[in-house]
């Protein structure tokens, strides 16, 4: 079952220009991947791959850098690699490179600045068709192994519903004394015992054509017509437009062979098994090539739907223009207002100012004056003493000289 846990088996070719960009992005794919190589160009990515082709199991490149662009290394690398799983980087304005990337059987792209979740999704999906292909080609080795072992210990040979033998392995041709060549002109009448009841050899073909597993023992003679006998199991292993093919697997009857039959049990259990897988797989194959038909008919849809998304950025980038234009003559009508203001506001300042300087001054002349008008109102109040002094002194005066007179006419 396909789990995250598969991304740590997988390593990465990360082609990026931008060093800021490339930095933040390997950073955030290590945590995730087992490896990750990094290239700024298609040149050096070209390099990478060719040093280790054999690690790298997915490649995300841009599209626009400096002397190979991610078009050209797709190009190049698909002469190399025709299936390897590629996803591109692009911007907006990179667009019309998107149809050629799809051509070039690119399987993804994503619009920058990147999405990391999007991306995520992507590779998720990547490597879960990579997951069943590594264990699609695992579990046929190891039925290859089952097989091979079975092919040592067994005797084996398939034939077609006429009885025509297509394959003896080794043990059989050993017993039958046949070369190669002359199993193949054999026909399974040659083999069997013609003392074998044909209704008993018509009755096994009714089963095995109608699908099911016949067992059972049965005597044969070799090319000499010397008698042996076969401890047999034959299916159907192959339907096909042409003719189905059947297999016996089958273990001689003596003492040494019979101690033999649980290994073929298990043998033909494993083999019933990968028959189960095998048909999961293809299960699973018709589900992907379903996708696949999905995603060409998209590709095929693509252009006419890209014409509409790129007027519809057309006219959001006229609508973005047309407000960037109106901000900016707010903000120039904003600035001369604010100047304007300013240049007020330091006249006031100014003038403020000037006015304090004077109310200073006045303050100071008005304390100035309190202070003479303390000092007059202290003179005037001597001169008033004074004045008052004179004043009884003068009517004193006066008197002595009305008394004086008084006295000049008392002596007339």
């Amino acid at each position: 079952m396909f789990s995250v846990a598969f991304l740590k088996e997988l390593t990465l070719l990360v082609v990026e220009d931008s060093i800021n960009d490339r930095e933040i992005m390997c950073s955030f794919l290590r945590k995730m991947f087992k490896e990750v190589y990094e290239a700024s160009d298609g040149e050096e990515a070209l390099e990478l791959y060719n040093t280790h082709a054999s690690k790298i199991d997915i490649i995300i490149s841009d599209i626009n850098m400096p002397v190979m662009d991610g078009i050209e290394f797709l190009k190049r690398l698909r002469q190399i690699n025709p299936l390897l799983p590629f996803v591109f980087m692009t911007a907006k304005t990179e667009s019309e490179h998107i149809i050629e990337a799809i051509n070039q059987n690119a399987n993804y792209y994503i619009l920058k600045p990147i999405n990391t979740k999007l991306l995520l999704e992507k590779l998720l999906s990547i490597c879960e068709h990579k997951y069943y292909e590594i264990r699609l080609k695992q579990k046929q080795e190891e039925v290859q192994k089952y097989l091979d072992a079975v092919d040592n210990v067994a005797i084996i040979y398939k034939m077609y519903a006429n009885g025509n033998i297509t394959y003896m392995n080794k043990s059989m041709l050993d017993i039958i004394k046949c070369t190669p060549e002359e199993a193949e002109t054999l026909n399974f009448n040659d083999i069997i015992h013609p003392n074998i009841p044909q209704k008993y050899i018509d009755e096994t073909w009714e089963k095995l054509i109608a699908g099911e597993t016949w067992k059972g023992n049965t005597k044969f003679v070799d090319k000499n017509k010397v008698i042996f006998y076969l401890n047999s199991t034959i299916f159907k292993i192959q339907e096909s437009a042409k003719e189905d093919e059947y297999i016996s697997i089958s273990f001689l009857t003596t003492q040494e062979n019979i101690k033999n039959r649980d290994f073929k049990k298990k043998v033909i259990q494993n083999i019933q098994d990968f028959n189960k897988k095998e048909y999961e797989y293809k299960t699973h194959i018709e589900k992907l090539e379903k996708l696949l038909t999905e995603a060409q008919q998209f590709t095929a849809s693509y252009p006419q739907k890209f014409e509409t998304e790129k007027r519809r950025a057309l006219e959001k980038d006229r609508q973005l223009h047309h407000y960037e234009q109106q901000m900016q003559n707010f903000v120039e009508k904003y600035e001369n207002l604010l100047k304007q203001k300013q240049e007020e506001i330091q006249k006031h300042i100014v003038f403020r100012h000037e006015q304090t300087k004077k109310m200073d001054k006045l303050y100071y002349e008005k304390e100035t004056l309190k202070k003479e008008k303390q000092v007059l109102k202290q003179e005037i109040l001597k001169l008033e003493n004074i004045s008052k002094q004179r004043e009884l002194k003068i009517k004193d005066l006066k008197e002595v000289l009305q008394l004086e007179e008084d006295y000049k006419n008392l002596k007339k």
